[in-house]
């Protein structure tokens, strides 16, 4: 909107709520949001900084490194809002109890890096972010629908937003591809959790053979060291493990969830699928988010960001062209990417 119209949303949000608020005077580039945004929050929450101080620090900053890329407005643009703005401090939550011997990880160990590109799904991060917090009572998330929609790149963005001082240990976990034998999946899970933890002794894959014993003495044990430590769990992909009315091939693989889900501590999950697992579908522990098609809006953002569609904003008989290629995609992500592959030739594109 219009700048005072941007600083009334501001003054009435600050005021309904007695928050502190940060607008800008006038529209800036998102290079220049996006740099302010790091070096505040680095401020806040790292260095301990009050509010105004950290604002005016992370503007000496990013203007010192390349003010050069930024429009010529955007010093004077951030604006503080609101009379908690003054002395507002923020503190970083505990992340919870460490277990004796169980070593803090990296996201780093077996993690995919985070999307290149990642648009929109302002709601549905805003919620899932809201379940990974410590005092939420609802113990992960589960991200499902359509094939190519984002799922896995929306628990990848989840995860790097809480590489650093949330969580002491994170397991990454990719279920068997459509065809894969999926009768090693549970142990490959519990494998994978022993091994990016560093911790074999947790000795989860012991009882896979006898399912009473596994229910018995490992789901207790994995459910111990999950309340025990704050540790980020991602399973990705999980669709195949499902039957055709969307229940369980392995009843152990719902029993093993139902533990992820029980447990009471600061550790969390999260869970991708193209199908919502039935046991899953009122899970009160678990925050449900489908992720469908982008929104035009979002498609366009998303075309601003490919280097070959990015060109077609450039004349009006280009902008036409990338306006029929975003309704025939209809906002899918992975189609956007194939229309950028042939925009390099405009003509193969048409």
């Amino acid at each position: 909107g219009a700048p005072v119209e941007a600083r009334l949303d501001a003054e009435q949000l600050a005021e309904r709520l007695g928050c502190a608020a940060l607008a800008m005077r006038y529209p800036v580039g998102d290079a220049f949001a996006a740099d302010l945004m790091g070096s505040l929050y680095d401020k806040l929450l790292d260095k301990g900084r009050p509010l105004p101080g950290a604002l005016h620090l992370a503007l000496a900053e990013i203007l010192a490194g390349q003010s050069s890329a930024y429009p010529a407005l955007s010093p004077a643009t951030p604006i503080l809002l609101g009379r908690a703005a003054e002395e507002l401090h923020l503190t970083l939550p505990s992340r919870g109890f460490q277990m004796g011997g169980l070593p803090t990880t990296s996201l780093g160990i077996a993690f995919p890096a985070e999307s290149e590109r990642f648009v929109g799904r302002l709601g549905p991060m805003r919620r899932a972010s809201q379940a990974l917090a410590p005092a939420n009572p609802q113990r992960g998330v589960l991200f499902y629908g359509m094939p190519g929609a984002g799922k896995t790149a929306c628990a990848l963005e989840l995860a790097h937003r809480h590489a650093e001082g949330r969580f002491v240990g994170y397991v990454w976990f990719k279920g068997p591809e459509m065809g894969m034998d999926v009768s090693r999946a549970l142990y490959d899970f519990l494998f994978e959790m022993e091994r990016q933890l560093d911790m074999p002794s947790l000795a989860l894959t012991a009882n896979l053979d006898n399912p009473a014993f596994f229910r018995q003495r490992t789901l207790p044990r994995l459910g111990a060291v999950l309340e025990q430590n704050a540790l980020l769990l991602v399973l990705d992909n999980l669709e195949n493990l499902l039957t055709s009315s969307d229940g369980w091939r392995d009843p152990l693989w719902g029993d093993t969830l139902a533990a992820l889900l029980a447990q009471r501590g600061a550790s969390r999950v999260i869970l991708t699928s193209r199908r919502l697992p039935a046991a899953l579908a009122e899970h009160p522990g678990l925050q449900r988010e489908a992720i469908h098609a982008l929104s035009f809006a979002e498609s366009v953002l998303l075309a601003q960001e490919l280097p070959n569609l990015a060109k077609l904003f450039a004349s009006r008989p280009r902008q036409l062209l990338l306006q029929r290629t975003l309704r025939i995609v209809q906002g899918h992500p992975k189609l956007l990417e194939l229309a950028d592959g042939l925009a390099a030739d405009a003509s193969a594109l048409a």
